[in-house]
């Protein structure tokens, strides 16, 4: 049977139950832990877990407010730049354009990022570059060895 003393849960062999303080064998009934261990572990570490998860929320909507702000100010920034005058006033908006033209522009982006390294539609892949052509009209100059 097991139980769960001042430290956690325990058998009620007697090693178990010596290891607890105040530990009654005349309420033993209040002394016994009904889940079990698996059931009392389980408990607590999903109240760990549980505020781990509203923490990392709350940080979450942190960094969200703080980029929407930042893009407000960025997007102000360079509005009035573009006028001259740094005491004017400018707008700023977070899209430039709608949201599905801006998720399609940014996929685009994305999928061509690898595009640059691929060697199939290169013109010049069969051309010699102009440094091997120098290389070839350089005259070589024999360096002669003793006898």
């Amino acid at each position: 049977m097991w139980f769960q003393g001042a430290g956690g849960c325990g058998n009620t062999t007697e090693n178990g139950i010596k290891v607890y303080y105040n530990y009654d064998y005349q309420k033993e009934e209040l002394n016994l832990n009904q889940r079990g261990c698996r059931q009392a572990l389980l408990g607590h570490y999903t109240q760990i877990m549980q505020s781990i998860g509203l923490i990392v929320l709350i940080i979450w909507l942190f960094e969200v407010s703080e980029l929407t702000g930042v893009r407000y100010i960025q997007t102000a920034m360079e509005n009035v730049m573009r006028l001259g005058d740094p005491d004017s006033e400018s707008d700023s908006w977070l899209l430039e354009n709608n949201f599905a033209d801006t998720a399609r522009y940014n996929f685009n982006i994305i999928e061509n990022l690898g595009k640059c390294y691929q060697m199939d539609d290169d013109p010049n892949i069969d051309v010699p570059s102009t440094s091997q052509q120098a290389q070839e009209n350089v005259p070589v100059k024999q360096i002669p060895v003793a006898r």
